[in-house]
């Protein structure tokens, strides 16, 4: 064939060699600017940073966010997938974070003689959802925007009192506290859009709590993840970067060395003629090799990539394998504690949210009072403070402290039935207690019934004796 008497074959592609050449030119520029570049470092000349980590004068800083509407407006984008960075990591945390919060749902406690109270608090979460998804809904807001507010209001036709969430990222509202108490919230304020009267909303109408920020003022608050808004840029910065890397090494770049320029030209026309392509077989009298950029990058990527999941793992408690990093967990007993510790990372939360909660049902039951039960008696009105919320969170460690301890106490008289019974999620400790007493006495009745029955087999039977030993005439 004439290929095989030309004694050789071209390349993958047209200027195969003449990109050779470049590439040697460009790596032996490369290692210059390298070597200039490091000596301005040297000099303090030079500093490499992303465009976003510069402030408005054009230098670095370490917090991209440093203002809370900066941050809100931020996560916002990110959670509602509209950023261009950080949208998977924020949706991850906020919504396992938010589901640790709210753990089982809001449980209602009533204190003994309280079932009215009971009820109307039962019927108000219904009627508002708050037993359902509501409350994981307000928990999830309340990550993103570090507070939360709740309006009350009396729904005539219902009969009932609606609690409706107020977003600060919509209404912009401000709390306004007493001159001397900062946790003492008196009214909160907004303005509606295409108004001009603001609304104010009078201290029984709301309830609202903090998550983060100085207790002395009340409107800025710092979610969580607010905190480490910088660093999940940064991540997911480097995965698009690795990702860029990993697409430059799929595509290695094909080249022939030569000795001769001659040579080169001829495999280069040769090749075009044949419309060669990787898999076919060929020979040539040249270097066959494929160029590839080093791999030191893509190093010092991975190792950005798990330095920022580990600050954001701490900051958030949200474990690295939720991030997507199970690698980084050393055995099934880390991932445990890991989400032990999650659900420790979330407790002062879930702590706000039974106080907020609790809040809310006894001020609705004082609008209830007022609004639905006006003309009755005080003795007839609800009593807010025999109502009590719960939140109870199952984690394997919380199951294996009762197996292993509280059970144990309680079978040997050491706690009381109501202690341990109540650190099982989900169980009404008065309605067991109802349960275990008709248990107690179905038992004893039966047992009453079978002695008595018992007592009326044996005197049947001395009767039986007695007429036998009476001798007949």
């Amino acid at each position: 064939m004439a290929i095989f008497e030309k004694g050789f074959l071209k390349p993958v592609f047209g200027d195969a060699v003449e990109n050779a050449r470049r590439l040697k030119t460009l790596e032996r520029q490369n290692r210059g600017l390298q070597l200039k570049i490091q000596e301005m470092a040297k000099r303090n000349i030079l500093a490499f940073t992303d465009e976003d980590d510069l402030d408005a004068s054009g230098k670095p800083r370490g917090n991209t966010y440093n203002s809370y509407d900066a941050a809100l407006s931020a996560i916002n984008s990110k959670y509602t997938a509209t950023a261009k960075w950080g949208v998977l990591q924020v949706g991850n945390i906020v919504d396992l974070r938010a589901a640790f919060i709210m753990g089982q749902g809001p449980e209602v406690v009533a204190d003994p003689g309280a079932q009215r109270e009971l009820d109307f608090v039962n019927a108000l979460f219904e009627y508002n959802y708050l037993d359902k998804y509501a409350a994981q809904e307000f928990a999830k807001e309340s990550e993103l925007e570090g507070k939360i507010l709740l309006r009350l209001g009396f729904e005539k036709n219902d009969e009932m009192i609606s609690v409706r969430f107020v977003s600060y990222l919509d209404k912009k509202y401000s709390i306004e506290t007493a001159p001397n108490d900062y946790l003492d919230y008196k009214f909160a304020t907004w303005t509606p859009d295409n108004e001009t009267e603001p609304v104010k909303l009078n201290k029984p109408e709301f309830v609202y709590a903090k998550f983060g920020g100085r207790v002395y003022d009340p409107n800025a608050a710092t979610a969580k993840t607010m905190k480490c808004l910088t660093q999940i840029d940064r991540l997911d910065k480097a995965l698009f970067d690795l990702r860029k890397i990993d697409r430059l090494f799929a595509s290695p770049t094909p080249h022939v060395e030569c000795l001769e320029h001659t040579e080169a030209e001829q495999i280069n026309d040769d090749v075009k003629e044949l419309n060669w392509r990787i898999g076919k077989f060929f020979a040539h009298t040249g270097k066959f090799e494929f160029a590839t950029p080093p791999m030191h990058g893509a190093e010092t990527l991975i190792k950005e990539i798990t330095l920022n999941s580990k600050i954001i793992s701490g900051t958030t408690g949200v474990p690295v394998h939720f991030l997507g990093f199970p690698e980084l967990l050393s055995n099934r007993s880390t991932s445990r504690d890991m989400v032990s510790g999650l659900a420790a990372a979330t407790s002062r939360e879930r702590e706000t949210w039974k106080s907020v909660l609790e809040q809310t049902a006894r001020k609705a039951m004082e609008m209830a009072n007022e609004k639905m039960f006006g003309q009755m008696s005080d003795s007839r009105k609800l009593r807010p403070e025999k109502i009590s919320i719960e939140i109870s969170l199952e984690t394997e460690s919380a199951w294996e402290h009762l197996r292993d301890v509280m059970i144990p106490l309680a079978l040997a008289d050491k706690i009381s039935n109501e202690l341990w019974l109540g650190m099982i999620p989900g169980v009404d400790i008065d309605a067991e207690k109802k349960r275990m007493a008709k248990v107690a006495e179905d038992r004893e009745k039966s047992m009453q019934t079978e002695m008595e029955r018992i007592q009326g087999e044996l005197e049947a039977e001395r009767n039986r004796s007695t007429n036998a030993d009476v001798p007949t005439e």
